[in-house]
């Protein structure tokens, strides 16, 4: 990308480093989303005439695109929300709810996300989980041995940041979910800070839930 495929940054001093916020969008982006308002508004699925279509056909390639930037399996495994956020609550709020009983223990750091803290909480209070913590080392990082110390024969779920906001430090998925599943442990990964910056593929990794939003990587808000 450059300066010349942003509207917002042509002839202007503009200097943007928000990006960890958010993105700039890119006119190509901009265009295609003008393009859906002005050429063939329609719903997805709920119609047999050509726009409706021409709109979910679109709709499913999105979903198969995303399949391959990540090397998912299958499309069926790519579920759109309005973004990191939602994602999170769906994966525990809607998954783990009814999954954990009490006396599970859940594991995540003291520099996650808020969306990667809260609603576990709320499966705190609601079912009688443990929330247990990662001990950071004095970078403030998490080291394996970190993991492996915290984890008890109680422990159902890791929940972790593969970049986090706090600090920008990058965890080892890898290597993380490794121990997790040596131990029949589900590992979540919030990936919003990563997925622009860092090449993910959630089978090499064996990633069992992943959260990212488009408008950190160029792409439109509430995705």
């Amino acid at each position: 990308m450059n300066r010349e495929d942003f509207t917002i940054l042509k002839d202007s001093n503009i200097v943007y480093f928000d990006n960890g916020a958010t993105t700039l969008k890119p006119d190509v982006v901009r265009n295609s989303i003008d393009d859906y308002y002005n050429k063939y508004t329609s719903n997805i699925h709920r119609g047999d005439y050509s726009n409706s279509l021409k709109v979910s056909e679109l709709y499913e390639e999105c979903r198969d695109k995303i399949r391959d930037y990540i090397n998912a399996k299958h499309s069926s495994e790519i579920v759109f929300t309005s973004g990191t956020t939602e994602s999170l609550n769906d994966i525990i709020l809607g998954y783990f709810k009814y999954k954990l009983k009490p006396c599970d223990e859940v594991i995540i750091t003291e520099a996650e996300h808020a969306a990667n803290v809260l609603p576990w909480f709320k499966l705190k209070n609601d079912l009688g989980i443990v929330v247990k913590y990662i001990e950071l080392d004095d970078n403030n990082e998490v080291t394996i041995d970190n993991l492996k110390n915290v984890i008890t024969d109680k422990t159902k779920v890791v929940s972790l940041a593969y970049i986090t906001n706090v600090i920008g430090d990058m965890r080892n998925i890898k290597e993380i979910s490794k121990v997790c599943h040596d131990n029949n442990i589900l590992l979540v990964v919030d990936a919003a800070q990563a997925i622009a910056h860092t090449k993910i593929d959630v089978v090499d990794m064996d990633i069992d839930f992943m959260a990212f939003s488009s408008h950190k990587m160029y792409g439109p808000t509430g995705v």
